[in-house]
């Protein structure tokens, strides 16, 4: 009875473990949006310059994010 047990536990501590230190990597996540809001042309413009696009795309993809905003 101990044996089902602890393969039960072990099973658990494997399958949560690896979870949890997966969620970390969305930390950026939360500094990216401060950045955003403090300073939107700034971010915008280094968004522009990260990936070599011109501002017509940077206004594309502020207006998608806008419209899948009011959805929610």
């Amino acid at each position: 009875m101990k044996l089902p047990k602890m393969l039960f536990v072990l099973s658990m501590l494997l399958l949560l473990v690896p979870s949890a230190a997966l969620a970390g990597d969305f930390d950026w996540i939360r500094d990216f949006n401060i950045r955003a809001e403090a300073d939107p042309a700034g971010f915008r413009a280094r968004l522009a310059a990260r990936f070599n696009i011109g501002d017509v795309q940077i206004n594309a993809y502020s207006a998608t994010l806008k419209d899948l905003r009011t959805l929610t």
